[in-house]
């Protein structure tokens, strides 16, 4: 790594905090691509049973191990900007940004991904809630005396969502719990900084972009969503004038992406944009075409529209230590590099068989006060989340 690089992202890890004088014994929880989507093409969101466990297991754990310190990670692909009709109802595609139509389309699809996950589990606008974001916020009421902390990473399905400040807005304030104008000087610098200048989200009513990454040396832990290592889901940018050039086969380098202002990152790309939002087009204009059609083969067709979006490329949790070679050339971090997807192949209760992916969550302690356990640092992988099971039903 350049030594550039390297020094802007050590010195841009997490907000600012005041160091705490007494041991405290802090827990981390991270999980990737939970894809909450507005549910007009497909529906690829866990049930609201599996997401209730979620929220009670790190309820439970924070509990027994006399957590101080919470935080929560949400590594990218949250919001899932491109898996949805909004586009092909608005005449737009994802990549036409300065198009006249663009800028309602996030904002549409932001309010129904709020309407449908930040709800009562059961009571939201109609539909079934998953109640995630619902649990999320009031996590804190239920760990009384517990520092509960949210980092939401930027990955390559929400980034639609930087391109319109009033859709990013809502997804602060209606899925996160937080209004734009009360976030913390301190989340606001570090935001600029990250992205190159500290000042740039100052403003109270300015809309600060979500992080590209986080780290913390205490727990020897380094997160992000990995868009940069994937020739699909990020962009080339040639040099142009003073501006310099960028690929993936670069490699990590935070000064090079200032100096871009994060466009490899926030430009539409093929993998996502392009590919996912003509899918998503797709599935939409062939169910909105064949509705009307008096064939007793119609409902198994529209099922089987609604499921091509649950297929997508997925791999395996990985958890690896890693010396002075690392990804941030710095001893005692862990590179983490997971993915929520891991692939079962299981039986239809009708017949036939399909896909079920299982959520896959890192959580990581390091429990530095004595409470009848001995201080000790430690990581494991945790499986739990049902992906789509209601299609089981079939």
């Amino acid at each position: 790594m350049q030594t550039d690089s390297l020094k802007i992202t050590l010195e841009t890890l997490q907000p600012e905090r005041q160091a705490s004088a007494e041991p405290r014994n802090r827990l981390c929880i991270a999980i990737s691509d939970v894809h909450f989507t507005d549910g007009t093409v497909g529906t690829q969101n866990a049930e609201a049973t599996a997401w209730k466990d979620f929220f009670s297991e790190i309820v439970s754990t924070c509990r027994e191990d006399a957590i101080d310190d919470l935080t929560l990670l949400l590594v990218g692909d949250v919001a899932d900007m491109i898996r949805t009709a909004v586009w092909a109802q608005e005449g737009v595609y994802p990549w036409e940004r300065t198009h006249a139509n663009f800028s309602p389309a996030p904002r549409k699809i932001m309010h129904r991904i709020a309407d449908l996950h930040a709800g009562e589990p059961g009571q939201s606008a109609g539909h079934d809630s998953c109640g995630f974001f619902h649990h999320l916020q009031n996590l804190p009421a239920q760990l009384a005396g517990v520092r509960v902390e949210t980092i939401v990473l930027l990955g390559n399905h929400d980034k639609e969502i930087l391109a319109d400040p009033e859709a990013l807005t809502i997804f602060y304030e209606r899925c996160l719990g937080r209004k734009v104008v009360d976030l913390s000087p301190e989340y606001r610098r570090w935001i600029g900084r990250m992205y190159g200048d500290e000042k740039r989200f100052a403003d109270p009513s300015s809309v600060p972009w979500l992080p590209f990454y986080w780290g913390d040396a205490d727990l020897r832990l380094f997160v992000t969503h990995g868009q940069w290592r994937d020739p699909d889901n990020s962009r080339a940018v040639e040099a142009q004038g003073n501006l310099p050039a960028w690929q993936v086969g670069d490699g990590w380098r935070a000064d090079v992406w200032q100096k871009l202002d994060y466009r490899p990152f926030t430009d539409p790309c093929f993998g996502d944009t392009v590919a996912a939002g003509v899918l998503s087009t797709f599935i939409y204009q062939a169910k909105r075409k064949l509705a009307n059609l008096p064939d007793p083969e119609l409902p198994r067709l529209m099922r089987i529209l609604d499921e091509l979006d649950l297929y997508r490329p997925s791999s395996d949790a990985k958890v690896e230590y890693t010396g002075q070679d690392s990804v941030l050339d710095k001893p005692n971090f862990s590179y983490i590099n997971f993915g929520t997807w891991h692939d079962q192949i299981v039986d239809k209760e009708n017949g036939g068989y399909r896909r079920r992916g299982v959520g896959r969550a890192l959580f990581v302690q390091h429990l530095q006060k004595e409470h009848g356990k001995s201080k000790r640092y430690r990581y494991f992988v945790q499986d739990g989340i049902q992906w789509s099971d209601r299609m089981d039903q079939w």
